[in-house]
């Protein structure tokens, strides 16, 4: 259950106010399907999912699952207390048989300062009285694995005549993997060490815009590549015997001080005052004298980026820049990955292309194409054949009009080209 803040409008009314309606609705990573259940933007969702995420737990009962969906809300005085006002969803089978519906249904909440308080790393609630929900919209719920998916669709009846479709697909719809686990952790970085460079960059860089964060991320990659040909990196294991000159105070200050001045030029640097910058650039340049060279390109090959969009709500309270690795790390995550073959790939695509060419299917009046390429999902490696193939195909189902162009969110990390590739000029020149 997406966590959506019952403070900021549209509250349960049709989105009328623009952009900033849409700001409001895009409060973080998935909570918009939620905001625009609430605004009457949506009245049934279908979640088509691969075969491959069958190895989830617990996330999907059978090949096909249907449930009625309310959400609400509801005021709670556990809060100093003072009453605070809540978003709650009720859920139930879609084919109930009791003559009490309030028996069946399933009502939750999300309350963070709560499972602070208590120690829960879960900030889910349910509701002991499902009567407490002031329910305000209806909806469906339904899941379908992909070649159900194909199955109902042949069957008939899947769609009402003339039923309005928004169509979003998501890249990591062909596999999930962890940046962290594929990229990083795989040339066997220690993670502590990349927690100790996020601790710094947090405090330190403050992109406002993508294209501010490609600047602080190429400053980055040549500040590396510096240290490369001017220090002795051990390549081929773990060591400490570097050239002296990266060792002494003079040289970590003087490329410290530099380095600040360049982000300064930029506008790049947090609130901070000009010494503690110089002091963090010099720890960072410290932790990364710690790695080897093959460490090192894989450093910049992953990037330094936002951990968020600067799209999303609440973007100017937490504006994280930091190693970009995304959300997948190491024992806080319970995605499953799963890394496709080229066959599987080609078969997902073909799965795809049978779905949203058939006759059952209606055409979309809007197709929107998620990365998740940010919170690094979407495997980096396959992530330029995965968005080249997948926006033809849409042209070709007739999902997206041939003639219309493809728009690219100005806030997309790495802009139109992505952000895998994008130094392969400066991995050439490490040896």
């Amino acid at each position: 259950m997406p966590d959506v803040s019952a403070a900021y409008p549209p509250f349960f009314r049709w989105p009328t106010k623009g952009w900033k309606d849409i700001r409001y609705m895009m409060q973080r990573n998935d909570a918009f399907i939620q905001a625009a259940i609430m605004s009457g933007l949506f009245s049934r969702i279908i979640w088509v999912w691969p075969s491959w995420d069958i190895k989830s737990p617990g996330d999907h009962e059978a090949n096909y699952s249907r449930y009625h969906g309310e959400t609400g809300w509801f005021f709670d005085n556990r809060h100093n207390k003072m009453k605070k006002r809540f978003i709650c969803i009720c859920m139930y089978p879609f084919n109930h048989n009791s003559t009490n519906i309030n028996k069946d249904k399933e009502c939750m909440y999300m309350d963070e300062e709560r499972a602070h308080e208590e120690k829960e790393k879960d900030p889910s609630y349910g509701l002991e009285d499902s009567r407490t929900c002031q329910i305000e919209r209806y909806y469906t719920m339904e899941e379908v694995e992909e070649i159900e998916a194909l199955k109902n669709l042949s069957h008939g009846g899947f769609f009402e005549p003339n039923e309005s479709v928004l169509l979003d697909v998501d890249e990591d719809y062909f596999g999930c993997e962890s940046v962290a686990e594929s990229q990083l952790m795989n040339h066997q970085i220690p993670w502590n060490l990349i927690r100790k460079i996020d601790e710094y960059l947090a405090l330190l860089i403050c992109p406002k815009s993508a294209s501010q964060e490609i600047q602080a991320d190429r400053i980055f990659a040549n500040i590396i590549l510096f240290l490369v040909q001017n220090c002795d990196f051990s390549n081929g294991k773990h060591s400490t015997k570097y050239s002296k000159q990266c060792h002494t105070t003079s040289f970590l200050d003087k490329l410290s001080k530099s380095t600040v001045k360049k982000f300064e030029k930029k506008r790049l640097l947090c609130k901070s005052k000009y010494i503690k910058a110089k002091t963090s650039f010099r720890n960072i340049l410290k932790t990364i004298l710690k790695l080897t060279k093959s460490q090192v390109k894989a450093l910049i090959d992953v990037g330094f980026c936002m951990r968020t969009s600067p799209r999303t709500m609440t973007f100017n309270e937490m504006p994280f820049f930091q190693v970009c690795h995304g959300s997948n790390i190491p024992n806080e995550s319970m995605v499953i990955f799963h890394s496709s073959t080229q066959k599987e790939l080609d078969d997902r695509m073909h799965r795809l292309d049978k779905i949203l060419s058939h006759p059952g299917c209606p055409k979309s009046k809007l197709t929107t194409v998620c990365r998740s390429s940010r919170d690094g999902y979407t495997p980096r490696g396959q992530f330029k054949q995965i968005e080249k193939r997948l926006v033809k195909l849409l042209r070709t189902t007739g999902a997206v009009d041939k003639k219309s162009a493809v728009v690219y969110d100005e806030q997309l990390l790495g802009g139109p080209r992505g952000w895998p590739g994008r130094h392969l000029a400066i991995l050439n020149k490490i040896k």
